[in-house]
């Protein structure tokens, strides 16, 4: 899944910056509750855009209009809040949870979305310090992921 600016920001510093931001927050988590967060790359049409996984699910108030057991509540709740946990724990704030930013897949795994109003241990100017001495598309290294599977009773 792509996440960019509109057409009209993309020239703006101050959205690059946020846009910078929210990617290395979101690529400093590694939780299974949290969406994966892979890459920022400059795309012809869609212009800088954070690449992450795709998440074959639906948001949480859709989720409960389908009048899930009061186990499977429990069980998506204990998920979010070992997510939120993962993101205290690595002094990230997400700022804006709400059914939207709730994402639960098919097989009632949830995943943490929209890091976009979220304050971490970098600030956005730092951010955008560091972004202009990489290069035009970065991937970080990674080592064995705790991500590969979710764990929905955790």
């Amino acid at each position: 899944m792509l996440k960019g600016l509109k057409e009209d920001l993309r020239a703006n510093a101050l959205y690059e910056e946020w846009l910078y931001k929210e990617y290395s927050i979101g690529v400093s988590l590694d939780h299974p509750n949290i969406v994966r967060v892979e890459s920022i790359e400059d795309d012809a049409v869609a212009g800088r855009c954070i690449v992450m996984e795709w998440v074959d699910g639906q948001r949480l108030d859709k989720w409960l209009d389908g009048k899930p057991s009061r186990t499977e509540r429990k069980a998506v709740l204990s998920q979010l809040l070992n997510a939120v946990e993962h993101c205290h724990r690595h002094d990230v704030f997400h700022r804006d949870i709400k059914p939207s930013n709730i994402l639960i897949t098919r097989d009632d795994c949830v995943k943490l979305i929209d890091f976009g109003l979220s304050d971490g241990p970098r600030s956005a100017s730092r951010c955008a310090r560091d972004w202009s001495k990489q290069a035009r598309t970065w991937q970080p290294a990674r080592t064995t992921s705790s991500r590969s599977r979710c764990q929905p009773h955790c």
